[in-house]
């Protein structure tokens, strides 16, 4: 009994994050059942914002304060150059300072609240790159409009794709310009029947990583090396094992999560493109064009 009291305590933040990852895909589950796209435009950010609140409490305001500001730069600032570079500098500096608060007394970001913060770093910068190239796509004759977003999101739309809470909490990071597609009207959500494949080869990714994990959260391979004299005590060669272990139990933790985020993102459409747009990594369809006048044909 209590091994089993030990085990639950090592485990509880990898419980807690396996609870969060849970819940966020039984809301991508409802949201593709029973939400239209409307609702999710609606929904996704202040369901973000509230699973934020719920986990981080007063450190939410982390977070906000990188947001609001955003969010405030996005309608002052018009100039493009000095948009990215007071992102980029501005929000580095201001994770910097969050980093380091907790020599002054002030409470330090732990684990979801500092993935979460990361992933909103990510975003923020992100959208206001994506904001400036659409001004300058403006000004110029680049017809390649397909590497812009179509317009610039108001403040709303902005705040529901920073707290969106697919990917808040372990990534993947996607554009906003990734986000939005999943959400247009010629878009359509992916047929079960395409999705159910995608969604197996995660689960079996999943059904080996997962059992690894909790055997080696079991095993404990990271405090044992934390222990004094660990080389000492062990000999060299069984220190090298343990080091192994260490590094077999942080990958597994990697795997598990991602498959259940890019099980998420899956369900809720993000980053599905169909083949003719002839996407590639991190940018998404060369050829958007195809893909809607292709919906458009079918529609007919």
């Amino acid at each position: 009994m209590q091994q089993i009291t030990n085990f639950f305590y090592q485990a509880k933040g990898d419980l807690f994050y396996g609870f969060l990852l849970l819940f966020s895909s039984v809301l991508a589950f409802l949201l593709r059942h029973f939400g239209s796209f409307g609702t999710r435009r609606k929904l996704d950010g202040f369901l973000g914002f509230g699973i934020t609140f719920f986990v981080a409490g007063r450190m939410l305001f982390c977070s906000l304060i990188v947001v609001v500001v955003h969010l405030v730069m996005f309608r002052c600032i018009k100039n493009p150059r000095f948009l990215t570079n007071l992102s980029f500098y501005g929000t580095f500096v201001f994770l910097a300072i969050l980093r380091l608060m907790h020599f002054i007394g002030l409470p330090r970001l732990e684990f979801v609240t500092n993935a979460i913060q990361l992933i909103l770093t990510l975003r923020v910068i992100g959208l206001s790159y994506e904001i400036a190239d659409f001004r300058l796509s403006k000004k110029s004759d680049n017809k390649k409009i397909e590497h812009f977003i179509e317009k610039e999101p108001s403040t709303f739309e902005a705040f529901n794709y920073f707290y969106n809470f697919t990917g808040l909490f372990t990534g993947p990071y996607f554009t906003y310009r990734t986000y939005s597609d999943a959400l247009t009207k010629w878009k359509r959500p992916l047929l079960w029947s395409k999705l159910k494949p995608l969604l197996i080869g995660k689960m079996k990714t999943l059904s080996w990583s997962l059992p690894s994990l909790i055997f080696l959260t079991w095993l404990d391979p990271v405090n044992v090396l934390r222990g004094e004299r660990t080389a000492s005590v062990l000999g060299l060669f069984y220190y090298f094992i343990w080091c192994a272990l260490a590094f077999l139990y942080l990958r597994m933790r990697i795997y598990s999560a991602w498959m259940v985020a890019e099980s998420i993102c899956l369900l809720t459409g993000i980053g599905l493109y169909p083949k003719e747009g002839k996407s590639t990594p991190g940018n998404g369809p060369t050829e958007l064009q195809k893909i809607i006048l292709m919906t458009i044909h079918r529609g007919k």
